[in-house]
């Protein structure tokens, strides 16, 4: 975790404030999008009771706001709406405190958001105060990050206009954007050199997040589509959904595009870079088993006869951790690494780190199954996750968490 913005103040009666301004898992100032919520902590140690109290200078109704006693195990909670009443708690000088933030819908439109942090003490009078300010901008579209040379072209799909290019992503991290690559391979936008792009941006980490995406694109002489939506939050899962591929200047000349694009945003170390890259290849996958378009010359399949759910995971990490392919199987390695938590600790850890990549390990209903972990939704409180051998394909799915799931959780020693 970042700290963003930290003040330790001495007070009165020997009462110490530390109030800490920060974001889950290192995200910017500037790249709070559809994500959230968003966390001020206040401690307060020693000496004497206290009153601390949460103020918006930016009245914004949207925007709920609440705190609560306790560190893990939140209680006494109350909470207001952002521009309303200050919001009000009474805190012990030993207990640590939580306040919370969060706008149902950060994204649209974007909102800086000013609060205040006050405490006095038992008799009212004021010992301390930091004042924050957040940005939420909109995710924005922007040409940094430069499309590859000389790319090699995808697959051809028969029947379909348009279809996507994940591989012309793969090389391609950063920690704030996804690259969406599309190829329009046939149809009456083929010729086109200008198109209108549209669809609804979700974040897997809480699908209540959503962002309309609207841009005008460039293709490029071989039908090509590339471009960046950036100021998003960094190891983070998106999905896009009701793509429209349409020409502004033909009403008639439009393509709806069936399945949802998935990205994934990168971060700044090495285990970061490899959960990236075991995730965008898992996107291509799943989306080549959309239409039988899979390479079986990769092997997952063949290689399990019988059931290859976990073969699929092992292909799909081997060339970004230290897993040997094909003779692993991966519960065997979870288990050699020392890495297995129970499928009920997926929100907790979530809260600090990402999931993506990672493998669980299903007995339910007495079968066993192996999938790959994309995101816990924290609306839903289930998971999103990718599969092999799943109704004998790899596909996307969205599970109920259950707590007999072994999960084997990815850390930087693994990665090759």
């Amino acid at each position: 975790m970042t700290i963003i913005a930290s003040k330790n103040l001495n007070l009165i009666a020997g009462l110490s404030l530390v109030i800490t301004a920060c974001i889950p898992r290192g995200e910017n100032l500037s790249q709070i999008a559809a994500d959230g919520p968003q966390k001020i902590h206040a401690h307060l140690f020693a000496g004497a009771n206290a009153q601390l109290q949460l103020m918006f200078s930016t009245p914004t109704t949207a925007t709920k706001a609440w705190m609560c006693l306790g560190a893990t195990s939140p209680r006494s909670c109350s909470a207001t709406n952002a521009g309303a009443q200050p919001l009000n708690l009474a805190v012990s000088a030993t207990e640590k405190t939580h306040a919370y933030f969060h706008n149902p819908n950060p994204v649209s439109p974007a909102v800086d958001l000013t609060f205040t942090v006050v405490a006095t003490d038992k008799g009212g009078t004021n010992v301390a105060s930091q004042t924050y300010k957040f940005q939420t901008p909109k995710p924005g579209l922007s040409t940094d990050l430069t499309p590859p040379l000389n790319s090699p072209m995808p697959r051809p799909i028969a029947g379909q206009d348009i279809m996507y290019d994940y591989p012309g992503t793969f090389s391609r991290v950063s920690p704030t954007a996804i690259i969406v690559r599309l190829w329009v391979q046939q149809g009456t936008l083929k010729s086109r050199r200008q198109l209108q792009f549209s669809g609804t941006l979700v974040s897997l980490r809480n699908s209540t997040y959503t962002a309309p995406i609207t841009a005008t694109v460039n293709v490029d002489a071989n039908g090509i589509i590339d471009f960046p939506i950036t100021n998003l939050t960094p190891e983070t899962p998106y999905r896009i959904d009701k793509i429209l591929i349409s020409d502004s200047g033909d009403a008639i000349s439009k393509v709806s595009l069936k399945f949802p694009y998935y990205g994934v945003t990168g971060g700044s170390t090495a285990l970061a870079t490899a959960r990236k890259k075991i995730t965008a290849q898992a996107f291509a996958e799943g989306y080549d088993w959309n239409f039988k378009n899979y390479d079986r010359r990769k092997g997952y399949i063949d290689n399990a006869p019988g059931g290859w759910c976990d073969q699929f995971w092992v292909w799909g990490v081997h060339e970004a951790l230290k897993v040997r392919w094909p003779q692993d199987y991966g519960p065997n390695y979870m288990e050699r690494n020392k890495t297995w938590l129970r499928g009920t600790d997926l929100q907790a850890v979530m809260n600090q780190e990402p999931i993506h990549g990672d493998l669980l390990y299903s007995t339910d209903e007495g079968n066993t199954h192996s999938f790959m972990a994309l995101s816990y939704d924290v609306a839903t409180s289930k998971l999103y996750s990718i599969e092999g051998n799943f109704n004998n394909q790899v596909m996307h799915n969205v599970r109920k968490v259950s707590p007999r799931w072994r999960w084997g959780h990815l850390n930087p020693s693994m990665v090759r």
